[in-house]
């Protein structure tokens, strides 16, 4: 059987801290789903995950990952707002946070020096400290 490799650094970019998080933007944002659906998509996801929507939450998942955690999060993200950011940070036991300004939730992705920070922190080639800005 192949062999996981070891994960020495993680990087989380404009992510929510849960799955059901996700599903409320969706219910009450941008996509304006029904209850009936949401109930629907809940009930899909546990019949093909095997476990209940809540259990996909950092929370519960980053107490299995003890490596350095960079989260970077923009504090004009429409669709995921910063407050996630700590949320996330605050679940795992090594972390530092970057907040970006200005590139939403889009273009954060693609930010030539958001991406370098990231590859710097991956390969290690930077230390953070916790609450650093990108600017």
């Amino acid at each position: 059987a192949a062999r996981t490799p070891a994960i020495e650094q993680c990087v989380i970019i404009s992510a929510p801290y849960s799955l059901v998080d996700v599903l409320a933007i969706w219910s009450r944002g941008f996509m304006k789903l029904s209850k009936k659906i949401e109930d629907r998509i809940f009930a899909e996801l546990l019949a093909m995950n095997g476990v209940p929507v809540h259990h996909w939450t950092v929370g519960l998942h980053s107490k299995h990952i003890g490596v350095p955690t960079l989260v970077i999060h923009d504090e004009d993200d429409p669709v995921v707002d910063l407050s996630h950011l700590s949320r996330i940070a605050d679940a795992f036991a090594s972390s530092s946070t970057k907040v970006t300004k200005g590139f939403g939730h889009i273009k954060i992705l693609s930010n030539k020096d958001v991406l370098q920070e990231a590859a710097d922190f991956v390969s290690m080639k930077t230390e953070l400290t916790l609450g650093e800005a990108i600017a």
